[in-house]
């Protein structure tokens, strides 16, 4: 938070979105989320309860650029192995927009 410039802090009223009530107990990584798809965090947790799913920062940072792409309606290309999670990725992302 001390590296953030002045005007963001402003935004914020000068204090950490962080340590506010409302972020107590919650995955950061969730919020971040939510607020880009544009869902409630709840919504988000229960898609993840449902499909019995983790998210690690991995996953946040592809799921963050698939979403990236969408909105600029620029062409992905998803390439890997079997079995690294390519359609899983995208089933989850449908689910959370859906």
């Amino acid at each position: 938070w001390n590296n953030v410039p002045r005007s963001l802090r402003d935004l914020f009223k000068n204090t950490n979105p962080e340590i506010r009530s409302q972020a107590e107990n919650k995955n950061h990584h969730i919020k971040c989320l939510a607020w880009l798809i544009d869902i409630q965090y709840e919504q988000f947790s229960q898609v993840m309860h449902e499909m019995k799913f983790i998210l690690t920062e991995n996953f946040t940072y592809k799921l963050f650029h698939v979403h990236e792409r969408k909105l600029t309606k620029l062409p992905l290309i998803i390439e890997g192995d079997t079995g690294v999670g390519k359609t899983f990725l995208l089933k989850f992302y449908s689910l959370l927009l859906n």
